[in-house]
């Protein structure tokens, strides 16, 4: 009965043991500002937006769809709202970094039924004529819009309805530098957006799915914020971890961290950087590298993750290594295309 007794108490002895030195890792995201992929002309500061996705006297361009495998057209009239909703995205896109700027109001022009080709000849006369704001030094043309969606459905054994309803999307733009008269970019901008959803009625199950009009407008306008950001600093969405442990500084550090009171995280974490405990002290490095990233210190947030390589070598801390170098090196192509002091 001792023996066994005193078997017990090892064994409880080496859960708690494990159990206090339990490890895990806490999720975040973040959104980052991202170099785009043009880097501009210094004088391109105003862009004027010429709207030629609609159809001249009325909105003719319908749509294809899919319904249940079964392709049909339908003549139904979104140009309107497609070629709108593709501005409202690049102005917010524009927004995001304020390297550009809309010139005065978006231009109408309407496509003519020969205006078949995704990128035809234009003038220079033509585009200057359709640009009357003193501002402007680029312009912008929101060409031909195509789009197509899809609704499918499942009926699964337990009763359940399995709905998914997609759209895929392509918009034609062209960027043209008024002062140096050249194009800049050409390119067509495909995206697909899908919303699925499940249920147990037909009715109720249907109705939490967009109707076709809000699903138009949100690929049209993220598709217009995504070609935006082709042309500036645009903002992308990565994801991040820092560690967990029982340790009291590592909890107290997390709790400041999830109000992204980075700093004062910190000056919890930093009290372990130099633990005897090696796991400890790398936990804590590297907790304070993402804690630099995130208070917007790439070059501190290096030191910090060297810190924690020194002390273990671990897959994580090498990835994280290379992703903060890559965020270093975009740091100047940044700054770059922003025309500013760093």
């Amino acid at each position: 009965m001792n023996h066994f007794n005193t078997l017990r108490l090892l064994f409880l002895g080496l859960v708690v043991t494990l159990l206090q030195s339990c490890i895990s890792q806490h999720k975040i995201t973040i959104s980052v500002l991202t170099p785009a992929q043009i880097s501009l002309p210094q004088h391109i500061t105003d862009v004027c937006i010429i709207n030629h996705g609609i159809a001249e006297l009325t909105d003719s361009n319908g749509v294809y769809y899919s319904f249940a495998r079964q392709l049909y057209y339908d003549s139904t009239k979104y140009d309107t709202l497609l070629s709108w909703s593709v501005i409202d995205g690049l102005a917010d896109g524009f927004a995001a970094s304020h390297r550009l700027q809309v010139a005065g109001e978006p231009i109408l022009w309407p496509r003519h039924p020969k205006d078949k080709e995704i990128f035809s000849f234009i003038s220079d006369t033509l585009i200057d004529s359709l640009c009357p704001s003193a501002d402007a030094n680029a312009a912008l043309i929101v060409d031909k819009i195509s789009i197509f969606d899809n609704f499918d459905y499942f009926f699964m054994d337990n009763g359940l309805y399995y709905m998914e309803l997609s759209a895929l999307a392509a918009v034609s733009f062209q960027f043209y530098d008024l002062h140096n008269k050249q194009w800049i970019d050409q390119h067509i901008f495909m995206d697909t957006l899908t919303y699925s959803t499940y249920g147990y009625s037909w009715e109720k199950t249907l109705a939490t799915l967009p109707g076709r009009a809000e699903l138009y407008e949100n690929i049209a306008y993220d598709i217009g914020k995504n070609y935006a950001w082709r042309l500036t600093p645009g903002l992308k969405t990565h994801q991040r971890f820092y560690y967990l442990s029982n340790d009291e500084d590592i909890q107290k550090g997390h709790e400041y961290a999830s109000q992204n009171l980075w700093a004062t995280a910190a000056r919890y974490w930093i009290k372990l950087t130099d633990n005897k405990n090696k796991r400890k002290a790398y936990i804590s490095a590297f907790n304070m590298a993402v804690a630099s990233e995130m208070e917007g210190r790439l070059d501190i947030a290096l030191y910090w993750i060297d810190k924690a390589l020194e002390k273990y070598y671990t897959a994580e801390a090498v990835n994280y290594k290379t992703i903060l170098e890559r965020r270093q090196t975009n740091l100047d192509l940044l700054i770059e295309q922003m025309r500013i002091n760093p």
